[in-house]
């Protein structure tokens, strides 16, 4: 079975946790705290052997994946999720670094609240700026508005991080629960499916 090595919250880790339920794939999550410790870092060197970051690493075959778009994107193809086509594979492409644009203006907001050192400028920015030209921008790409409520940023963010999983397969991601190993819904199933990303627990 796969396992998927991360810290214990969502981050850069969710998409590829959504893909890996998507496409069927089981994985088990293996969890560290935040910040890491000094073994959790050795122990992911020695797996992923990446002398930068090697988290979130997927684990599957024997073989240690590592780079999170990288990963993401294997994920997805191992779940028979990634289209053939030169011009959807594109566009999916596109749609990965343009969700990676706003979680950079977003993590200037994010980082200094978690550390209890909010900037106001910084949040002004993002909520009066960098959300209404993002998610137009996310809207254009997938061809309609997305189906999230302006009162969730957390929310919104996981939408457009999830619009990689599938332009055609928004509707039937599932939220995977944080208890390991995780037994993905079979593709194609509707059962006990959310009717729309935005309907999906942030918890």
């Amino acid at each position: 079975m796969a396992e998927l090595h991360y810290f214990g919250a969502q981050g850069r880790g969710q998409q590829i946790r959504y893909t890996l339920a998507e496409g069927g794939v089981e994985w088990t999550d293996v969890s560290a705290a935040f910040p890491a410790s000094e073994d959790d870092k050795a122990k992911w060197l020695a797996l992923g052997g990446n002398l930068t970051t090697n988290v979130p690493m997927l684990v599957m075959g024997g073989k240690a994946y590592t780079q999170s778009s990288a990963v993401l994107r294997h994920a997805a193809r191992k779940g028979g999720l990634m289209p053939a086509d030169e011009e959807l594979q594109y566009q999916v492409d596109n749609i990965i670094l343009a969700v990676d644009d706003f979680r950079t203006a977003a993590y200037k907001v994010i980082f200094p609240a978690l550390k209890f050192t909010p900037d106001a400028e910084a949040n002004a920015l993002l909520k009066e700026t960098n959300i209404p030209k993002h998610f137009k921008n996310f809207e254009r790409l997938l061809g309609g508005p997305l189906a999230c409520t302006p009162q969730h940023l957390a929310l919104r963010t996981r939408c457009a991080r999830s619009a990689l999983i599938l332009r055609h397969s928004i509707s039937r991601a599932q939220h995977p629960t944080t208890a390991a190993p995780h037994h993905a819904r079979p593709r194609g199933s509707t059962e006990g499916a959310p009717h729309s990303i935005a309907q999906l627990s942030i918890a």
